[in-house]
């Protein structure tokens, strides 16, 4: 009798299971496809400031004359507010930290003022090569020499920021 029983419950097992290539378990969807097909890839993201714009398209930053433009202008900007070494670091901070991008905020956090050996810019800011909408390297006549400015950008924040000022005695 518990072998009639036994050969039962195995019948009953292989019946089951599905031997054929209809319907097999390779056909069914991946665990992690059914988790995320409720979620959309194209879902507005809600940004800092509380808008929901979709996300912006790689490949959007261009090599146009106003980008080219707007470099300048900020590396201008923020080197006339970086050679300020009269100002107290709380004022010269508070102006220039906006124009900074995160990396360089850390850097230049610790920076005091006074010791900035630069005062003036002295001409209009030259970018004679720019092969990258990312990155412009600009080059600011300054009191003591020309300094280097590297502002970048990305496709997620696509306003230009300043890196790093760049002093002339180290690009020598």
């Amino acid at each position: 009798m518990r072998l009639c029983v036994a050969g039962l419950i195995v019948v009953a097992l292989a019946g089951c299971s599905q031997t054929s290539g209809v319907g097999s378990a390779s056909e069914s969807p991946e665990p992690s496809a059914s988790r995320s097909a409720g979620t959309s890839m194209s879902a507005p993201v809600v940004w800092s400031d509380g808008t929901t714009a979709e996300p912006p398209r790689p490949g959007r930053l261009g090599l146009d004359e106003s980008s080219r433009d707007a470099a300048v202008e900020l590396a201008e900007e923020a080197m006339v507010l970086y050679a300020r070494p009269d100002v107290p670091f709380e004022v010269w901070w508070a102006d220039l930290v906006p124009l900074l991008s995160a990396q360089a905020a850390s850097a230049y956090v610790t920076v005091d003022p006074e010791t900035i050996p630069v005062s003036e810019v002295t001409d209009p800011p030259l970018l004679p090569e720019w092969t990258t909408p990312e990155v412009a390297r600009v080059s600011v006549p300054t009191d003591v020499g020309a300094y280097l400015v590297i502002v970048s950008r990305t496709d997620l924040d696509p306003v230009w920021r300043v890196e790093r000022f760049v002093a002339p005695e180290v690009l020598s």
